[in-house]
């Protein structure tokens, strides 16, 4: 019988979006949803232009060959997979002023804009071949 309760604590219902928490109702405005949705759409903008530009720019550009750039990428959902529930755990355990994400955001914002700039600044022994492929 626990289970039947602990299971209809945290429950959504599909038609109201109103989350229970025990007996306290909390309903979402419009508003509220629209901002968790917009929340995200700069990072995701930078994110999938880089990721449609980057093909491109190694094999085109820097010539790198597609087999080298299949394995870089598989390398890295291979990383993402081992990575990801870490840093779960990291996060769930962290504990400071600024609640539990907060730092964490901020600090993967700054290493992604360092991370995304070098991703696209061809080493001195490649531009060479940059500037001959125009």
């Amino acid at each position: 019988q626990e289970k039947s309760i602990s299971k209809f604590l945290y429950k959504k219902t599909p038609r109201e979006h109103i989350w229970r928490k025990g007996d306290v109702r909390m309903k979402l405005s419009f508003r509220e949803k629209a901002s968790y949705g917009v929340g995200a759409v700069g990072k995701d903008m930078v994110y999938m232009l880089s990721a449609s530009y980057i093909l491109y720019y190694y094999q085109d550009l820097l010539g790198i060959k597609a087999v080298t750039m299949g394995i870089i990428l598989m390398a890295a959902r291979v990383f993402d997979a081992f990575n990801d529930p870490i840093m779960g755990v990291l996060v769930a355990k962290t504990k400071t002023r600024w609640g539990k994400f907060r730092p964490w955001l901020l600090m993967g914002t700054l290493l992604n804009a360092v991370l995304l700039y070098l991703m696209f600044s061809a080493p001195v022994s490649l531009q060479q071949v940059v500037y001959c492929r125009f």
